[in-house]
């Protein structure tokens, strides 16, 4: 994705970072009965170029669900993360145009990434049972950002609306006591997130 975005010829560019931060609703896939939960996250992202970002975010939250092997065995995961992440918008590659419907399809994006989750399992029926692990973590995103500008058209503040399929390479979402058949556990997090944009350059 990066070595494509290179060689994109892009006009108003600007060379920016951001700071946020966000909260969102995260849902387990680990198990037969989910619980969603709230998650908090804050990033930083760096824009070489204005519709490309690699972002780092951090997130917090509490994953939820029942065990598939005892019936009424809740688990609770109150898990960390730390997340790198290429995202690629549609404006890279339409050309700019008055059209409506294409101009708002300019930020649409997608990305993907790496990072590490960080375990805290407890279960409500065994109270002395607790497990954690770090494991690593494959996200798929997809997401829609609004920019509001300045007068020269560098955006000042970003509004990030998003969902992300996250998969661990692994087991521990819901402890140790899950079945060895079930080796790819993952959640989802759609999250709205406010970005403070400086900007470094325009070119």
């Amino acid at each position: 994705m990066m070595f494509i975005a290179q060689g994109l010829k892009a006009q108003n560019q600007f060379l920016q970072l951001t700071l946020g931060a966000g909260a969102g609703i995260v849902t387990t896939y680990a198990s037969p009965t989910t619980k969603p939960n709230i998650a908090f996250n804050g990033n930083a992202c760096y824009y070489p170029l204005s519709y490309m970002n690699v972002e780092v975010e951090g997130q917090i939250g509490k994953l939820g669900g029942e065990t598939f092997n005892q019936s009424g065995n809740n688990f609770t995961n109150k898990y960390q993360a730390g997340i790198v992440v290429l995202n690629l918008q549609l404006g890279n590659f339409l050309e700019r145009s008055r059209d409506p419907f294409s101009t708002f399809l300019r930020n649409a994006y997608v990305g993907a990434g790496f990072g590490l989750i960080h375990n805290r399992v407890t279960s409500t029926i065994n109270t002395d049972y607790y497990y954690h692990n770090i494991i690593p973590l494959i996200p798929i995103k997809l997401g829609y950002e609004f920019n509001l500008s300045s007068d020269f058209g560098a955006p000042i503040l970003k509004m990030d609306l998003s969902y992300s399929f996250n998969s661990t390479l692994g087991r521990g979402l819901y402890g140790d006591y899950g079945p060895v058949s079930q080796p790819v556990n993952s959640y989802g997090y759609f999250s709205v997130n406010l970005k403070y944009a400086i900007n470094l350059e325009r070119y």
